[in-house]
């Protein structure tokens, strides 16, 4: 995703990040497949819990640091999501 694709807006001692994507673009959809998927599966809902509560106790300079280190967690997820969604 390219800087245009999002905006940064301060508050307090942190940034909220707001995506702006076009509907039916794959990163849309993969994002909606993931958060559809987490609902459904108490296991893998546990997982990105317990890596997200490991993660929090980390300092990071930067909120994209700590979007990092968690990718490889959200991709694991979203090949499972993807190929339950194939059956």
């Amino acid at each position: 995703m390219t800087k245009e694709n999002f905006i940064e807006i301060p508050h307090g001692k942190r940034k909220s990040h707001i995506h702006v994507v076009p509907n039916n673009s794959d990163w849309w959809n993969d994002h909606l497949l993931f958060r559809d998927f987490l609902r459904n599966s108490v296991v893998d809902r546990q997982l990105y819990e317990k890596v997200k509560q490991e993660l929090s106790l980390k300092k990071w300079e930067n909120g994209n640091e700590y979007a990092s280190a968690k990718t490889s967690c959200i991709q694991s997820i979203l090949e499972k999501a993807r190929r339950e969604k194939i059956k």
